[in-house]
């Protein structure tokens, strides 16, 4: 169902099965997961969705994008690349971002290098 959702473009059917703890990197008999179904379909929500539950993310993932057309899933992939669940503000409720909290999340996560670092979820939430 969560492969459908994500192939479709359901960003409300993507997120109401991952918060009934639907497999985020379950993979098809053809080796697809959601993730490559939302880039390769340019659905950026589901992509954003899927990326604030941890979806693993393939190296190919932005290629594939670009591959397809979909410039803003590629960038926005580009840009969160090393993020946390936590650096997914703009996609976390008050209670899920509480139980990451509770669970031993870090506001001070840091991501990227020293020649590229990226804000930590605190920084993005000023």
């Amino acid at each position: 169902a969560l492969m459908a959702a994500c192939h479709f473009g359901c960003e409300l059917c993507t997120r109401t099965l991952l918060e009934a703890r639907a497999d985020v990197n379950q993979v098809s008999v053809d080796g697809r997961a959601a993730l490559m179904l939302a880039v390769r379909s340019g659905h950026l929500l589901c992509v954003q969705e899927l990326s604030s539950y941890k979806a693993s993310r393939i190296h190919t993932l932005v290629q594939l994008a670009s591959q397809h057309g979909h410039a803003q899933v590629a960038a926005w992939l580009e840009h969160t690349a090393g993020w946390s669940p936590l650096h997914h503000l703009e996609q976390l409720s008050a209670e899920r971002a509480r139980a990451l909290l509770r669970a031993g999340a870090c506001v001070t996560a840091l991501c990227g290098d020293a020649r590229d670092r990226k804000p930590t979820p605190l920084e993005r939430a000023q």
